[in-house]
Order: structure tokens, then sequence, then C-alpha cells
């Protein structure tokens, strides 16, 4: 009887390329930067140099993941805080019943996690496409 593959046995079969994720946090403020011509020897370093240029790309990425954060947080809160309000409204949906459980009770209990599990997905492909296009326009000039 075969063994069951585990993620490590895995691994070692299938060669997956690597992939190494980096942490973007907005320009030091309060430090100094070096002139830009004692830097022209510079071959790299760790990258936490950063020209003007850099620092207004990464201001606007942040700035760019936070409105998709917020406009995330909106529409959840929104509909999910509309939910009572529907509720209030039309007193008839509390006193419905599917199978004796009240459906104000099931659109709680089934219909508000499929919404957070679309949100975040979506969220997460919004931030990774911004993420994407961050690269190319750094890579590009």
């Amino acid at each position: 009887m075969a063994t069951p593959e585990t993620p490590d046995t895995l691994a070692a079969r299938v060669p997956m390329p690597k992939i190494r994720r980096v942490r973007v946090t907005g320009p030091r403020r309060g430090v100094r930067r070096p002139h830009p011509s004692s830097r022209a020897g510079d071959s790299g370093g760790d990258g936490a140099e950063q020209t003007e240029p850099d620092a207004v790309h990464v201001r606007s990425l942040m700035r760019a993941q936070l409105r998709l954060a917020l406009v995330t947080c909106g529409v959840v809160g929104l509909v999910l805080g509309a939910l009572p309000l529907v509720f209030a409204l039309a007193p008839l949906l509390s006193k419905v019943r599917v199978c004796g459980v009240p459906l104000s009770w099931l659109v709680l209990c089934l219909g508000v996690q499929p919404l957070w599990v679309v949100a975040a997905i979506r969220h997460v492909r919004h931030v990774e496409r911004t993420e994407r296009e961050f690269i190319d326009l750094v890579t590009r000039s």
C-alpha cells in the first residue's frame, strides 16, 4: 500500500519557483537621503534607500490599497447594516420561518458567510492586481 503524499514529499517532487515576498512600507520620515551623485557606484543594496519618485510610487500604492480596503469594508458594512433595517421595515419577513427557523437567522447564518468569502476573494484579487501594476510601473521607470 502506498503512503499518502505529504506537502513535503510533493514539494520535493514538483519544482516550484521561489517567490520572494517583500513588505512595502512608506518612505522613512526625518531621515536624510544621500545625494544621488554619491550613489552612482551603488550596486543595489537592500532597497532601503528610496529616491523621490520611488517614494511617490510607494505612497500611491499604499493609497490605492487603503482605498480598496475602505471600499471592501464599506460594502460589507452597508450590507450587514441594511439587514436589520430590512427586517425592521418589513415586519412580515421577521415572521417567515423555514423549517421552523426564522428567516432572519437563516440570512445571518447562511447569507453573511458567502458575503465575507466573496468580499475577501474580490479584495485579494484587486490588491494583487494593484501590486502587479505597481511592479510594472516601477520596473519600467
